[in-house]
């Protein structure tokens, strides 16, 4: 998958948000979780042209996890809360299986510990495919 901007998507009317992006990603076939990481890229290249600062933790971690780091919630859960505490906003980008998600359940109580405001968007809204 590849997004190329064509034009800015969207007028911020004040301040970027800085906004943690989360979407499931565990699953036993590798091709899905590369499916779900290039997905969850293409959202946070779009939001990122709308002028937003985005922190995607897929998008940070899977590359990384290629190194024989653990993909598990408990392994990442301490840079993620952090990356959570420092967004205005968390978003869920609704792929697949995304109610099933431990890590998007955790993910979403950190959130809410942290009164953060917690925003469920469609894949469809992005023209990603739901892996």
């Amino acid at each position: 998958m590849v997004f190329t901007p064509s034009k800015q998507l969207s007028d911020l009317s004040g301040a970027p948000l800085k906004i943690y992006l989360a979407c499931p990603y565990t699953h036993p076939d590798p091709e899905v979780r590369k499916s779900r990481y290039e997905a969850v890229n293409i959202a946070a290249a779009k939001l990122i042209v709308a002028g937003h600062i985005v922190y995607s933790p897929i998008s940070h971690s899977h590359g990384i996890t290629n190194t024989g780091l653990p993909m598990d919630w408990n392994f990442w859960k301490r840079i993620d809360q952090e990356f959570i505490r420092w967004a205005d906003q968390v978003w869920i980008l609704k792929l697949d299986d995304w109610k099933k998600s431990h890590g998007i359940a955790a993910e979403i109580e950190l959130a809410f510990n942290e009164f953060k405001m917690v925003r469920f968007v469609s894949p469809e809204h992005y023209n990603v495919s739901s892996f």
